[in-house]
């Protein structure tokens, strides 16, 4: 492999207050990417009618433990795509926004239940991290995903900005710009301008590097599209709710089951639903920070139903 070269952290300033540092792609994360194992990714699926806003509580299955690993206190990382100062997803940083509103939220307590933990500020936001890459096509494989986390987890490392940067204490959630699908090598894709590949909105799950081992990561795509996105009308739009709706759906399931193949920890046995996956059409305005979100509520197994705060 060859050898990752030190890069200094930029800053790019955004209307939101947060600064994003930005990484640059070399050689060595390709060849990381290309020799990492143990991938292991739970896809959040289409809705078959789209998603509709619902508050009734629901009762779909309890969940069971199956051993596996959980996210007791993790830095959240977001890596955004050819747009550095992530106003492709709605407005400077609005993923970012939404990240650390999240984690200072009650509703991140919702976990507690599963995690057997109670404190506060155990899921903060680290640094967010722009990276570029000319695209000659749309399509984009896992393996471009890997590259994009590894430059990440590489630079932030090198810099100071944590250490170490990877284990169940980071998580790196990926955001593609509007018009990129994302494909996986067993055949799953965001695709939704091909709709006979199309068959998931956002996914998460857990890999292993030869040099800088087991990462946790989510991937979002644009959502803003049908099959993915909220109906109706938001208290900050389709684009902002729907991605949000989307990352917090990838976090409970990160935090509750973060290596979903390998050793899984909590999901239903009957159905393969995760935590999420069994209240994703009941939806919810909630006030997170100074904002409020529309988004869905998710399973509780002491209470039988989907909650929200």
């Amino acid at each position: 492999m060859m050898p990752q070269s030190p890069q200094q952290p930029s800053a790019t300033s955004s209307p939101s207050g947060l600064d994003v540092r930005e990484a640059t792609l070399t050689e060595a994360d390709a060849a990381a990417a290309a020799s990492a194992t143990g991938l292991q990714v739970h896809e959040m699926k289409l809705s078959s009618s789209g998603v509709s806003p619902m508050t009734t509580i629901a009762y779909p299955g309890q969940l069971t433990f199956h051993g596996g690993a959980q996210l007791v206190s993790t830095v959240q990382h977001a890596i955004y795509l050819n747009c550095p100062d992530g106003s492709c997803w709605g407005g400077a940083q609005a993923p970012t926004q939404f990240l650390n509103n999240f984690a200072n939220s009650t509703m991140i307590h919702q976990v507690d239940e599963y995690i057997g933990v109670a404190t506060n500020a155990r899921y903060p936001v680290g640094a967010t991290v722009a990276v570029g890459e000319t695209l000659f096509e749309n399509v984009l494989h896992m393996n471009d995903m890997l590259r994009y986390i590894h430059v990440t987890a590489v630079f932030l490392a090198t810099n100071n900005l944590c250490s170490p940067c990877t284990g169940y204490g980071h998580e790196y959630h990926v955001f593609l710009p509007q018009g990129i699908d994302v494909c996986n090598d067993f055949g799953g894709c965001y695709s939704p301008d091909h709709v006979s590949t199309f068959s998931f909105c956002a996914e998460h799950g857990s890999i292993d590097f030869p040099d800088i081992g087991h990462v946790i990561f989510s991937v979002e795509p644009y959502q803003a599209v049908q099959l993915c996105q909220l109906n109706g009308t938001t208290p900050n739009g389709t684009l902002i709710d729907s991605t949000s709706t989307a990352l917090s759906h990838e976090i409970f399931e990160s935090i509750t089951d973060p290596d979903p193949q390998k050793v899984p920890a909590w999901y239903n046995p009957n159905t393969g639903d995760e935590v999420a996956d069994e209240c994703r059409p009941f939806l919810v305005v909630v006030h997170l920070g100074a904002q409020d979100y529309e988004i869905q509520q998710e399973y509780s197994n002491n209470y039988k139903a989907c909650l929200s705060p």
